[in-house]
């Protein structure tokens, strides 16, 4: 009895399964008098091949099993595994390589096999004998097999734990995340991971206790967190996470997210909360730095949209009544109709295109600008370049040179071609030193036609000259800022002429040596200009009822005058009540509404006058002209929708059809 508790002491010490086995086949040699004894065990998570097999002899040497002996045994394991208990293996024809490949004396007629049993009744090795030791196998060898049973499992128990806790150490030291493990239980609280890191500290002061943690939530975060997490403990929950505020050793906070699982008991009582706590400052911060960046861009996308419609809104109020106003003096003949309306028209002409390029802004930069093409010379645009230039050019005192022949015929867009020339002409005056000069010459060059504007300005650094038709590029604006600008004029010129098919190029040999830009078009294949006629004036029907309504009391009563010129008869309201006075009233058959009124706005007033007895057509005539607005006008109850300023004909040949 002292030997067998000696040997069980002597296994509890150890921890390696072949130690283990090789110490128990030691014993079972000397308890049974065997010559030999061999052991076989496949350990936690392995097979039988990968597992332990040794031998021992009465000479006290022992050897781990290999080759045929290694078969030998497994075939015997094979058996084992069928039999469950202890049985012992007769010399056979059957089993001869099994005596063979074990090397066992030919006087020698038996093998014993004893099984080791795992706790869960799986076999996971066994003891053979080699000698006449039956006798005494039964009596002694019991209990040296189940010790080697109970010594085997702690061993497995301890590997486990190893692993485990390897593997804890292992991702302790892999992650930034502070770790910790709280038993409800006894009170034990272990931090491990990255809570170094997270405290700010190198040395290592961190009280094991779940005060310590709380202690360093902030004031205003702790008993939110702390009724949070109870609630998840006490409800049953599986897991639990709260975001705080957690005080570093230095004295400051930093945002992190807390992360615990719950372990639970059959009852559903919670013992234990493993979790982690990760610093997300930076991702906070970003998100912030995100969605900040988020809302202003979409605050100042939205101001731009509003910008330029109110913009728009306000540079079409006062031009639609100078346009009425030039409407209603040709028509009574008071100024030189053949010399002096036709330049006013074409700039008030030019003028409502550039408020459409300006609330078309974001069609110029993708280059979605609709052309209208005709046939001309290019002479006629660049005429009207200059004029639109000819101001600035006087103020300055430039000389202005123009070398252009006739015959040079495009197909283009007469106004977007002018606009980009006189662009170009305007930046040569803008940024040429008073009284300089200014030469414009256009030539064929194969199939295109070319025009080129030279100036004796201040010139272009040659590392601008790649972007400087780049939009809101703006070289020369260091060097003169009185000339103001939004860096948008060269880049429209690129635009107009690429859609065009054409191309743009600037060439300076440097600061204080002028400009030279260059356009390039297709010449338009046919040989000879067709006449230019004015388009027919629309038959507007005579005696016609019509209400017009605006604030703009310039604007009502000229476009009013207008009306009674071609022979209808008219009355003007400038607000919402003003007009449902003249409708019960005058009884209009025609509605002309401004949409910007004061208190009552133009669609409300058309949705009042539609449930009116009085049935009219309703013409919007505002200064807003985006699709939304038109949309917008027509759920109303609006029969059409034009926008500031209006040319009478598109007027006249909208009240025919209506």
């Amino acid at each position: 009895m002292n030997r067998l508790l000696q040997h069980a002491q002597r296994l509890l010490k150890l921890a390696n399964g072949a130690d283990i086995l090789a110490a128990t086949c030691r014993e079972v040699l000397v308890a049974t008098g065997a010559e030999r004894v061999f052991g076989s065990c496949s350990l936690p998570r392995q097979t039988w091949q990968q597992g332990v097999h040794v031998v021992t002899d009465r000479d006290d040497s022992q050897a781990i099993v290999e080759g045929a002996a290694r078969s030998a045994l497994f075939a015997i394991h094979r058996r084992a595994v069928m039999a469950r208990e202890r049985f012992d293996l007769e010399r056979s024809d059957e089993v001869a390589s099994v005596f063979a490949g074990l090397a066992v004396a030919e006087r020698q007629s038996r093998l014993s096999v004893i099984p080791i049993l795992h706790r869960t009744g799986k076999v996971w090795g066994e003891l053979v004998l080699v000698g006449d030791s039956r006798a005494r196998v039964d009596e002694d060898v019991a209990d040296l097999v189940q010790l080697a049973t109970y010594a085997l499992e702690n061993a497995e128990r301890l590997m486990l734990a190893r692993r485990d806790q390897d593997r804890l150490l292992l991702l302790s030291e892999a992650t930034d995340e502070a770790l910790y493990d709280w038993d409800f239980d006894t009170r034990s609280f272990w931090w491990g991971g990255g809570i170094t890191k997270l405290t700010g500290s190198d040395v290592d002061p961190i009280e094991s206790s779940p005060r310590w943690k709380h202690e360093r939530i902030h004031p205003e975060d702790l008993e939110r967190v702390r009724e949070s997490f109870d609630h998840a403990r006490f409800s049953g929950a599986l897991r639990w996470e709260a975001d705080y505020q957690f005080r570093r050793y230095d004295g400051t906070y930093c945002e992190v997210e807390d992360r615990a699982f719950f372990l639970r008991d059959a009852e559903g009582r919670s013992y234990r909360a493993i979790g982690s706590i990760r610093d997300v400052t930076a991702v906070k911060h970003l998100l912030v730095r995100e969605r900040d960046a988020r809302a202003v861009a979409e605050k100042a996308s939205r101001a731009k949209d509003e910008f330029l419609a109110m913009l728009g809104h306000e540079l079409r109020n006062p031009l639609a009544p100078i346009v009425t106003g030039l409407e209603l003096l040709r028509m009574r003949g008071t100024i030189d109709v053949q010399r002096d309306l036709p330049v006013i028209q074409r700039q008030a002409q030019h003028l409502i295109r550039l408020v459409d390029d300006l609330l078309d802004s974001w069609r110029i930069t993708h280059g979605k600008i609709e052309l209208k093409r005709e046939r001309f010379e290019i002479a006629t645009a660049i005429a009207a370049g200059v004029e639109l230039a000819t101001p600035l050019i006087v103020a300055r005192d430039h000389e202005l040179d123009l070398r252009v022949p006739s015959g040079l015929v495009v197909q283009a867009d007469r106004a977007r071609l002018a606009q980009a020339i006189g662009n170009l002409v305007t930046n040569a005056a803008k940024y040429t030193e008073p009284r300089g000069k200014i030469t414009i010459s256009a030539q064929r060059v194969g199939a295109e036609v070319e025009v080129t504007v030279v100036d004796t300005g201040v010139g272009i650094a040659p590392d601008m000259l790649p972007t400087i038709f780049n939009m809101f590029v703006q070289e020369r604006q260091s060097l003169d800022r009185a000339q103001g600008g939004l860096g948008l004029g060269l880049a429209i010129v690129r635009n107009l002429v690429e859609l065009h098919g054409g191309t743009v190029q600037a060439h300076s040999a440097g600061r204080g040596c002028g400009t030279q830009m260059t356009i390039r078009i297709p010449a338009d294949a046919a040989a000879e200009m067709t006449p230019r006629t004015e388009p027919r004036r629309a038959e507007l029907p005579r005696g016609r009822r019509i209400m017009v309504v605006d604030d703009n009391e310039d604007a009502a009563e000229l476009l009013s005058a207008v009306l009674e010129q071609l022979g209808n008869t008219t009355r003007v309201a400038h607000d919402a009540d003003g007009a449902l006075a003249i409708v019960d009233e005058f009884a209009p058959d025609l509605a002309v509404l401004d949409i910007g009124l004061p208190i009552v706005d133009g669609y409300e007033l058309a949705r009042r006058l539609r449930q009116r007895p009085q049935r009219m057509s309703l013409i919007a005539l505002t200064g807003y002209g985006q699709s939304s607005d038109k949309e917008r006008a027509s759920k109303a109850g609006f029969d059409a929708h034009l926008v500031k300023p209006v040319a009478i004909d598109a007027l006249q040949a909208l009240i025919a059809k209506l």
